[in-house]
Parts: structure tokens; C-alpha cells; sequence
């Protein structure tokens, strides 16, 4: 459990001002962790037994990073409680109830392919990317070619990302086969969603300078 509420990690900038993880446990065994930076966004759900009160605590990144146990990533003196209508916890609500602009449904090992793309860019530094939902395909374009990925289609639209932060996103899924792709639009941006029924990542649209 605790090694999968530790993606969170790696899937939000290291060196974002507010380096908290989020960790909120629930009456039935649900335990959620999240963490949110300028550009991106992560969120993981743990389901299991455990002798924990219903709580929201913010826990520093480096001891969630150390932790070896749920119990000592929550001790209470590294800990801190979370006032009422946090706004991570706000904004990651808003993101999962509003409404998709585009969709569709790619499996893990397909999307994989995208670190090619990635692997190229990093020769000429140019970590722009166009993502397109299209009839059958999702399409990455980089400077320095393009990814052609299977899916199954429900909503064409595109997206413009830094192809680093959809790699990375895309390395640390905890789910293993199957993963919604979508578009959503966000307070006059738009957010590019990876998601399963045990966690969310959220990327920023960038735009190409």
C-alpha cells in the first residue's frame, strides 16, 4: 500500500513551492494520497485494513519518500492537519466532476510507447508535444516524429503538453492494462487526465514557444 500512495512522488514537480503530500483515510479502508504543483497532478487510491481514524493530513514529501509503512508516514509529529475545504483537495474534485471535452480508453503498454518520442526530444531539448484524439488512435506529435497508439474512441479533441511531464506520468501508472485518456477544460485552461479507477494524474496544457 504504501509503495503505491508513493506515485505521487514522481508524477508532480519535485521542487514545486508546496511540497506536501496529501493523505486522507476513510471509514471503509479507503486510503487516497495526492499531490498537486503548478503544471501537474497526481492522485492514488489504496484500499485495505488498517486501524486508522477518518483523517486528512498534509505529510511532507520527504517523509512520505522515507516511510517505509503507513503508520510512520502518518506519526503525528511529521504531520499536519489539513483546515477545512483544503484547496488541493478542492481543485482535484473539480477536475474528476467536470465535464470531458475529449475521451478515450488506450491500453498501459500501448501509451508506453510515447518515452520513444521523448527519448528523441531530449537530443534538440524541444519537450513540446501535440497530443490528438483521433477515430481508433491518439497521435503524439514531437518535433522529431510521431506516436500513433491504439484506442478506443469516444471523443475526438487535442491537446499541446511537455512531453517530459506525459512520459513520466505515463511511467508511474499503477494500473497495468487499461487507462482513460481525456481532455478537460478547467477554469479557461485545459488538463490532460490519465485515469483508472485507482488513480488520476493531470497535466496543464503548455503552450509551443
Amino acid at each position: 500500500m504504501i509503495q503505491k500512495l508513493k506515485k505521487v512522488l514522481y508524477t508532480v514537480d519535485e521542487f514545486h513551492p508546496d511540497g506536501d503530500i496529501v493523505i486522507q483515510v476513510s471509514d471503509e479502508g479507503l486510503i487516497q494520497a495526492w499531490s498537486i504543483s503548478e503544471y501537474r497532478a497526481a492522485c492514488v487510491f489504496a484500499r485495505g485494513k488498517h486501524e486508522l481514524e477518518k483523517m486528512e493530513r498534509a505529510v511532507p514529501e520527504i517523509v512520505l519518500r522515507d516511510a517505509k509503512s503507513l503508520g510512520e508516514a502518518l506519526a503525528r509529529d511529521k504531520t499536519s492537519a489539513l483546515p477545512l475545504g483544503d484547496w488541493r483537495i478542492e481543485r482535484l474534485r473539480r477536475l474528476d466532476k467536470t465535464k470531458r471535452e475529449a475521451v478515450a480508453i488506450a491500453r498501459v503498454s500501448d501509451i508506453r510507447q510515447i518515452k520513444k518520442l521523448y527519448a528523441k526530444s531530449l537530443m534538440t531539448n524541444k519537450l513540446y508535444c501535440e497530443l490528438v484524439i483521433a477515430e481508433g488512435s491518439i497521435e503524439c506529435v514531437g518535433e522529431l516524429g510521431k506516436v500513433s497508439i491504439p484506442a478506443n474512441l469516444t471523443l475526438p479533441g487535442h491537446i499541446g503538453l511537455n512531453v517530459r511531464y506525459l512520459v513520466e506520468a505515463i511511467e508511474n501508472l499503477v494500473t497495468k492494462d487499461y487507462v482513460g485518456v481525456a481532455i478537460v477544460p478547467h477554469k479557461g485552461a485545459r488538463i490532460f487526465s490519465l485515469a483508472s479507477e485507482c488513480e488520476r494524474h493531470y497535466i496543464a496544457e503548455m503552450r509551443k514557444k
